[in-house]
Formats: C-alpha cells, sequence, structure tokens
C-alpha cells in the first residue's frame, strides 16, 4: 500500500499513477492536455477553529490566488469513519488550459483534517470523476 503522510492508498484508478508524497496523476499518451490529479494533503485545526471555518479561511486564499473563481459548498458528505466532511468545488478559468475545476473533500477526525483535491480541466470532468469518486472510496486515514 501507498501513503502520503496519513492518507492510506488501497487502490489505485486504471489509468494513474502513485506519485510519492503528493497523491496519484491520471497517465496520459496525450501530451496536448493537461491530466487530472488527486492531491492529498493534511493539516490540523488550530484554537477554536471548525472544519467549516477551515474550509472558509481556504475559500479566502483561493479566491485570492484565483481571482474570480466561482464556488460551491461546503456540502456535508460521508467518508468513512470521519467525524466529519464535506465537498466544495472551485471552477476558474485557467490561461493556458481553460476552465479548471478543483473538487476538494476534506475530512476531519478530531483536530487533524485531510484534504483530497482533485484538480482536471472541466471538458474531463465527466470522464475522470468516476475514477476519484472510486478513489475517495477505499482511500483510508490511518492515524
Amino acid at each position: 500500500m501507498k501513503k502520503v503522510g496519513h492518507w492510506q492508498i488501497k487502490m489505485l484508478p486504471k489509468g494513474w499513477t502513485y506519485i510519492v508524497g503528493f497523491g496519484i496523476c491520471q497517465s496520459t499518451s496525450d501530451s496536448s492536455r493537461s491530466n487530472a490529479n488527486v492531491c492529498l494533503r493534511e493539516d490540523v485545526l488550530e484554537g477554536e477553529d471548525t472544519l467549516i471555518s477551515y474550509i472558509e479561511k481556504q475559500a479566502k486564499l483561493v479566491k485570492y490566488y484565483l481571482g474570480s473563481p466561482a464556488m460551491a459548498g461546503p456540502q456535508p458528505i460521508s467518508f468513512d469513519r470521519a467525524d466529519e466532511a464535506f465537498l466544495f468545488l472551485v471552477r476558474h478559468i485557467s490561461d493556458k488550459i481553460g476552465p479548471m475545476v478543483h473538487a476538494q473533500t476534506y475530512v476531519r477526525f478530531n483536530r487533524w483534517v485531510g484534504v483530497a483535491t482533485l484538480t482536471t480541466p472541466e471538458a474531463a470532468l465527466s470522464a475522470v470523476r468516476p475514477d476519484y469518486d472510486a478513489f475517495l472510496r477505499d482511500l483510508e486515514v490511518v492515524l
């Protein structure tokens, strides 16, 4: 099994590659298009922060760096054994690639926060979303 921090990767979707210390990336022979990837990261809630307030702070950072992205959520979702979990979507236009989507899954176990972020060109979202969903179903947090 592969690991990124406290994330344990139990299943790699067909056509995806594990990247040490990062997550996974879609493999493609088409060098003219951007590959989808899933970045796994983690953090710890500070002081009185809640997961919602943490996501709101992250949204402000995203807005600062991306200008005027469209955002949706956070929407409650389920994640095995998590105290709570949310899906947060960000859409923006990249000068080089065009419309991009970031599907961010936030999970909380006590004060530990994990973030799994799917980044993909919007045109490829419907093709890669089933892989992302399957990857998340088998993704585990080991604390």
